[in-house]
């Protein structure tokens, strides 16, 4: 799973980026860094400005540790940095609110669910289910469900029965522990991560 592409011929240790010497070789779609102002100037001519390093609004450039070292640690760890906060980004959060939100808003959502082919279901530490599909993410809070008189196991086995994966326990969590960290553990997300990196 890449969040990102950085050219570059410098070793940067981070899983979750591709790094390569050619642009050629960027996986596309991803945020892109390229490192050196002289690559740059060869790869896109009179199109960049030295004053500006965002060169369109997926690809910018930063000095090479040779050229201007301080300014290429900065830009990397800010890249990577931003890379790891747009995880989500366009990602709505449906969370399902069994004791606030109205019996056809509640009825809709099941119907939506139960519309699902192939849904990734996460249970984290048996308090919340996360559903991932269609690009939605879906909440439930399994303690709410109890306190409604409503058996949280059935519900879990009831989603199973429509999952095309389900997720449990720390094991899948700690796959994915050193993102969790840098997007402050924002544990919802987790269904996603684990379909964009099942997808290549």
């Amino acid at each position: 799973m890449y969040l990102g592409n950085i050219v570059t011929a410098t070793k940067i240790e981070d899983p979750h980026f591709k790094v390569c010497r050619k642009v050629e070789t960027i996986q596309k779609g991803l945020p892109t860094l390229i490192v050196g102002w002289d690559k740059t100037k060869e790869l896109y001519g009179d199109e960049v400005s030295i004053l500006h390093k965002e060169i369109s609004p997926t690809t910018c450039w930063t000095f090479s540790p040779k050229e201007r070292k301080v300014e290429y640690e900065k830009d990397v760890t800010n890249f990577i940095y931003k890379c790891y906060n747009k995880i989500g980004d366009g990602i709505p959060y449906i969370y399902v609110d069994l004791i606030h939100d109205s019996r056809k808003k509640i009825k809709k959502i099941i119907r939506k669910i139960y519309s699902f082919e192939r849904p990734i279901i996460y249970v984290h530490e048996d308090r919340m289910v996360y559903l991932y599909a269609e690009g939605m993410i879906f909440g439930i809070d399994l303690e709410i469900v109890s306190y409604l008189g409503i058996d949280p196991d059935k519900v879990v086995t009831k989603l199973c029965n429509l999952s095309g994966c389900l997720l449990v326990g720390t094991e899948i969590f700690n796959k994915y522990n050193d993102v969790m960290t840098k997007i402050n553990n924002k544990v919802k997300f987790l269904p996603y991560l684990f379909d964009i990196e099942s997808d290549g």
